[in-house]
């Protein structure tokens, strides 16, 4: 197994290209896995259920209201071609947004990162770093009185997102260099 850090996993694209093709891997083998209810039953297809609102604004009260089917079903097979596609012909910016996504998305991958990090960069790092993914990829709405429905923070786009991270563990790497740097006497 490649030894993976924030710095090989942000600036070693082949580094980013191995991971992406493992999640890729993992997935189709996600793909046969038949969905069952609590009793090992094979789950009924999805049906749509009334969503209670959070706030009586109107963005709340219409989606509350939306009766139309949801299809949750995920296709991994076409999951796991979008990233075999990424890894092999995506730019570095399109890698780096979706190691983000696997970051996010895989249990464990926080924790091989960390082990093969300084413990300071990586808690630095991932201080928060669910929430900043998750307010990039969706935006923050106002949720109180004064500001129920209002847009407090847009969503944007996945290569600002990942060019944000970059520029987060870049000044990351530069000061925990530094550190090690200064503590260095000759």
């Amino acid at each position: 197994m490649l030894r993976l850090s924030l710095e090989k996993l942000f600036f070693d694209q082949s580094t980013q290209q191995w991971l992406l093709l493992k999640v890729a891997d993992d997935l189709e083998k996600l793909a046969p896995v038949v969905v069952t209810d609590w009793l090992g039953n094979p789950a009924e297809p999805n049906e749509s259920r009334r969503r209670i609102p959070i706030q009586w604004s109107l963005p709340d009260v219409v989606s509350a209201d939306q009766r139309e089917p949801c299809n949750t079903d995920v296709d991994m097979d076409k999951v796991a071609a979008g990233l075999r596609d990424v890894a092999t012909n995506g730019g570095g910016l399109q890698c780096i947004f979706q190691v983000l996504l696997c970051l996010l998305l895989c249990d464990n991958l926080m924790d091989y990162t960390a082990a093969g990090s300084p413990r300071q960069l990586c808690e630095a790092y991932f201080t928060g770093f669910e929430q900043r993914i998750v307010e990039g990829l969706c935006g923050r709405m106002g949720y109180s009185n004064d500001r129920s429905g209002r847009v407090l923070v847009p969503a944007k786009p996945p290569c600002e997102i990942a060019i944000l991270e970059l520029q987060r563990v870049s000044s990351l790497i530069t000061a925990h260099n530094a550190r090690g740097a200064s503590a260095v006497r000759f």
